[in-house]
């Protein structure tokens, strides 16, 4: 997890000449940013996880239009080809 020396953010902004007060309260949000952002942290392995079940319900996808696409491909090619002999 990334993390912030707040000390040295403290000194470097008192050191810009900002107000001790203002400095603090900058260095509050600070905190308080990095621990809410703590919980939405997902690990490689989460990740990956993750990643692996929309790649097979992608590939399940897939399947299932190429199940449907196919016999509708068929079957047009039978029609349009019953439609030129009807038209002879």
């Amino acid at each position: 997890m990334i993390s912030v020396d707040t000390l040295k953010a403290y000194e470097i902004l008192l050191a810009a000449n900002l107000p001790e007060e203002q400095a603090k309260a900058i260095l509050e949000v600070v905190k308080a940013a990095q621990a809410s952002g703590a919980d939405n942290l997902v690990t490689r392995t989460e990740f990956r996880e993750e990643m692996a079940g929309l790649r097979a319900e992608i590939y399940r996808i897939k399947f299932d239009l190429l199940k449907w696409l196919i016999p509708l491909i068929i079957g047009q090619g039978a029609v349009v080809v019953g439609l030129l002999k009807v038209l002879e």
